[in-house]
């Protein structure tokens, strides 16, 4: 992606909402990029209960990202400079004090909380030990994983559930990914929902685009056959255990 962005002097915004404190090959995710987001949302590494993070090292992208954040730039600093560069409209989700503030001292214990949560992931993946029908998803860079979640595939998309709701019911967070299906499938993509149809992306596109099933299918495969089970910073080994409990049990219920 980024060898064809660059090549073509498009700038790549790297999707690193989940991935706050994980690395790849000794480089921070979120840095790859010419922008990285991160979310403080609560289910991700660290929260500040709502909000969000972008990082860049362009000092271009870093005016033009904060003026989309506050109406399109209409004044880009606290005493109402106007800021260059030609003007469009923005959005208004300027983050609170409030939150910005947590979020600047949960970003000091982010590497303790990763750190905690991968050694309780290898725990977990060491007690419960292999299944020829639970598939680990793999990582391309183990060293760098954050650690919030183990994922399995399963033999098929009735086995996922199956193994969810399982899990579920004994006290265990789990969760398919994303419903089991890709994000195109979601109805606001899929059918083009726009609050103002004439201003979405669909409508200024030079060219009609679709989305329908099939058109990853590899990726459609695996999102159904996909089940996570959280990893949270505050697990004990006790926890971990019970967990790990969890699992063996409902393999061999679920899987034989």
């Amino acid at each position: 992606v980024l060898d064809v962005a660059r090549g073509a002097g498009v700038p790549v915004l790297e999707d690193a909402c989940q991935a706050m404190g994980a690395t790849y090959r000794g480089r921070a995710a979120g840095t790859l990029g010419d922008l990285g987001a991160f979310s403080l949302q609560l289910e991700k590494n660290i929260t500040a209960g709502e909000g969000g993070v972008v990082v860049t090292s362009d000092p271009e992208l870093a005016v033009r990202a904060a003026r989309y954040t506050d109406q399109g730039g209409q004044f880009v600093t606290a005493r109402g400079a106007r800021g260059d560069g030609a003007p469009f409209v923005g959005e208004n989700l300027r983050m609170n004090e409030v939150s910005g503030a947590i979020a600047g001292v949960q970003l000091g214990r982010l590497p303790g909380i990763v750190a905690r949560m991968r050694a309780a992931k290898e725990q977990l993946l060491t007690l419960v030990g292999d299944h020829p029908d639970r598939v680990l998803r793999s990582c391309p860079d183990p060293a760098g994983d954050g650690g919030s979640n183990a994922i399995w595939y399963l033999p098929s998309a009735d086995h996922a559930q199956r193994f969810v709701a399982a899990l579920l019911a004994e006290g265990i967070p789990s969760a398919t990914l994303y419903g089991g299906q890709p994000v195109y499938a979601n109805a606001a993509l899929a059918q083009q929902l726009a609050v103002t149809p004439s201003r979405s992306p669909w409508a200024r596109h030079p060219v009609p685009v679709t989305y329908r099933p099939g058109m990853c299918p590899r990726a459609e495969d695996l999102a159904a056959r996909a089940a996570a089970v959280a990893i949270g910073p505050g697990y004990s080994h006790a926890d971990v255990q019970d967990v790990a409990a969890a699992v063996a049990k409902v393999t061999a219920a679920v899987l034989g």
